[in-house]
């Protein structure tokens, strides 16, 4: 048996309120009774596959994308960018973030150090 965990990312019910006490889904978990290995080197190509996707996104979309239906303080913006910083081997990937927010056609300065999507 196998099991599989994945983590949620950019969930549209993130930016939603909720009465109560709501747990947000954090990830979800697979588990595997049975495998066909072709099964199995099908799913890690799609994994490679989406890995490769990802690095060919630009600075700017990959902003765009953890802005997307929130307000955010830079120091969350950094914190939803560091996976994909990770992968992008950039050493100085805070000020490429930063540079990014400049773009006022795609960011909006809310106020010092907090940003969101231009109308």
């Amino acid at each position: 048996m196998d099991e599989l965990i994945k983590t949620q990312h950019n969930c549209v019910s993130d930016s939603r309120q909720y009465r109560g006490n709501v747990i947000r889904i954090g990830h979800e978990k697979l588990l595997v009774f049975r495998r066909n290995k072709a099964m199995a080197l099908a799913f890690l190509a799609t994994v490679q596959k989406r890995a490769q996707a990802m690095v060919s996104v630009t600075w700017k979309a990959a902003v765009r994308r953890s802005l997307q239906g929130k307000t955010l303080s830079l120091e969350q913006i950094y914190q939803a960018m560091a996976p994909y910083a990770a992968m992008r081997n950039n050493t100085h990937w805070q000020a490429k973030v930063r540079q990014c927010l400049q773009d006022e056609r795609f960011f909006e300065r809310v106020e010092t150090g907090v940003y969101t999507l231009a109308q």
